[in-house]
């Protein structure tokens, strides 16, 4: 029997087959692992060093902010900044999967933004930002235009300064904080942007409008530099809010306005007229010049008028009086007869500041009116025409070792003139309201008696008819 035959080739291919296939293997195994390894390798994105999610591609995150960041330029209106930081580091993370839309939404939720903005400085001190370099600008111009914007024709605007010094510097700003030149403005001028104005009426007066804002008349003046002296007309527009402004604002302005040139008196005697009696001549007339001033005002307030130039345009003309020299003869009897025809009613009595009785009628305007007034005693009229106040007036001299003067005013019609003499109980005029008679009782008449001269020692009269 013969042996059996084997073939050593076949046998090493069949090994190598089964080499080649478990170094397949491994090779496969190895970089399907090393896949696996690189994608457990994530980007950890924290917000102010709290992680919001993983991302896995760290460009992903920069789309993001700048998405996010032209969102908020284009709604703004203005170039922005993130000012939180965000920061990404890569990670072994082999069980965690990436979340992009969290940390989307996360950003969204947690970005805030400044922008570039101009911090107005007053005196090296932050006031408010504006958006841009030329809104400060337009701050300054916005001040020296509330001081020189209405200008009369007679006046020219010679200089206007701020007395302190605004500036500004570079600023990241919230972008709400931004302000508006006019708003900046309106608080370095007021100190405050609140208004609030008052019309003026018929009757008012400073102290009534004070009064009943609650102000005093000191600052309702304050409020409104523009007033002068206590005249206000209907219709003004008053400021009720005190201003305290930041800045002080200096104009200087050359205002030429026409005077008048007062004329002068010169006296002559005449001895056909009593005493205390004058009379014009040759009425004078004003002369009339025309006069520049450099005037300089701090926050429209005076504080400063130089005259510089004086051109006359007209000389005044003098004005010549005769005053009477003649002795007035005593005339009275000394013994006073009541002034109103029927009696009357006594209105208000001597007083304090009221240095006479006011004597009123019965019945009606009309009548009251038509009431006759009595000359008091015998007498020179020295007086008889209007006299400020006291409206149409007659004064009466009685002579006599003490001088009486009598005086009777608010006539509504004299009967008498300067130089008349007078008897005890004449009509010399009728009851009226003319002249100043607030306070008083419709149509009276105010009775005075003085001693010494028409403006002397004033007495009560009713010392004079008491028992």
């Amino acid at each position: 029997m013969e042996p059996e035959n084997s073939t050593p080739g076949a046998k090493f291919k069949s090994w190598s087959w089964l080499l080649f296939m478990f170094a397949a293997s491994l090779v496969l195994t190895g970089t399907f692992a090393v896949q696996k390894y690189n994608d457990s390798f994530l980007y950890s994105v924290a917000v102010e060093g709290e992680e919001v999610g993983l991302v896995r591609e760290a460009e992903l995150v920069e789309e993001y902010l700048q998405e996010i960041t032209e969102e908020t330029r284009q709604k703004l209106g203005m170039d922005v900044v993130v000012m939180e930081d965000v920061v990404l580091e890569l990670e072994y993370r082999p069980w965690e999967e990436e979340t992009p839309a969290k940390v989307k939404e996360e950003l969204q939720k947690r970005l805030t933004f400044k922008t570039k903005g101009y911090m107005v400085t007053l005196n090296e001190e932050p006031i408010m930002p504006v958006a841009t370099e030329e809104d400060v600008q337009s701050v300054v111009d916005a001040i020296e235009k509330a001081y020189t914007e209405v200008k009369a024709e007679n006046v020219r605007l010679v200089d206007v300064s701020i007395q302190e010094k605004i500036g500004w510097k570079e600023v990241l700003v919230a972008p709400e904080e931004i302000q508006t030149p006019d708003y900046v403005s309106e608080i370095l001028l007021r100190g405050t942007d609140k208004r609030e104005n008052y019309l003026v009426s018929r009757g008012d007066t400073l102290w009534d409008i004070a009064r009943k804002h609650e102000l005093t008349v000191e600052e309702l003046r304050r409020a409104n530099p523009q007033l002068d002296g206590e005249l206000i007309q209907p219709g003004d527009e008053l400021e009720l809010i005190v201003a305290e402004p930041k800045v002080n604002v200096t104009t200087v302005e050359e205002v030429t306005v026409t005077e008048k040139i007062p004329f002068e008196t010169t006296y002559t005697n005449d001895s056909s007229m009593w005493r205390n009696q004058t009379k014009i001549v040759t009425p004078g007339e004003h002369g009339k010049k025309e006069a520049t001033y450099r005037v300089t005002r701090v926050n429209n307030k005076e504080v400063k008028r130089e005259k510089i130039e004086e051109k006359i345009i007209k000389e005044p003309k003098e004005q010549v009086v005769a005053r009477g020299t003649g002795s007035i003869p005593s005339r009275g009897t000394g013994k006073f007869c009541w002034p109103v025809s029927g009696g009357g009613i006594i209105t208000q009595y001597f007083h304090g500041r009221h240095r006479g009785l006011d004597i009123s009628a019965s019945g009606s305007i009309v009548q009251k009116k038509n009431t006759p007034i009595l000359a008091a005693d015998d007498g020179i009229v020295v007086h008889a025409g209007y006299e400020g106040s006291y409206g149409l007036t007659v004064v009466i001299y009685h002579g006599g070792a003490q001088k009486y003067y009598t005086r009777y005013a608010h006539n509504s019609r004299n009967l008498v003139s300067a130089g008349d003499e007078v008897k005890k109980g004449q009509i010399i005029g009728y009851m009226g309201n003319s002249g100043y008679t607030r306070g008083a009782t419709g149509v009276h008449l105010h009775f005075e008696i003085r001693r010494g001269s028409k403006y002397g020692t004033p007495l009560n009269p009713l010392d004079f008819f008491r028992p």
